[in-house]
């Protein structure tokens, strides 16, 4: 198949004015909108990824940050929470054992 031939089913078929690039993560890429909520502001959710999310209305969620100012939302997960700082607690106190054992 020749990329730039008007041949069907090629993905620059009609010219590059027609072209859309293929959208691998449909879902990954859903608009939101925040509005204000009397001195705050909150985030308006559609249903259909609170479903996929499986939250509603109440559930806590929670932001993880990553590079160049992106951030993950994702499910507040208690039991996690509460594991992860306990074992922060554990090589808080326990760091030169840790340290040692690490070589």
């Amino acid at each position: 198949m020749m990329w730039m031939s008007g041949v069907m089913g090629c993905p620059l078929a009609g010219g590059l004015a027609n072209y859309q690039p293929p959208r691998y993560n449909i879902y990954m890429n859903t608009k939101v909108k925040l509005i204000k909520v009397g001195n705050s502001t909150g985030i308006v959710i559609p249903r259909d990824v609170l479903a996929r999310m499986r939250v509603s209305q109440g559930d806590e969620l929670h932001f993880v940050e990553k590079a160049h100012g992106e951030f993950v939302i994702g499910k507040y997960d208690p039991a996690f929470a509460e594991a992860m700082a306990l074992s922060e607690e554990i090589m808080h106190e326990d760091r030169d054992i840790l340290r040692v054992l690490a070589k």
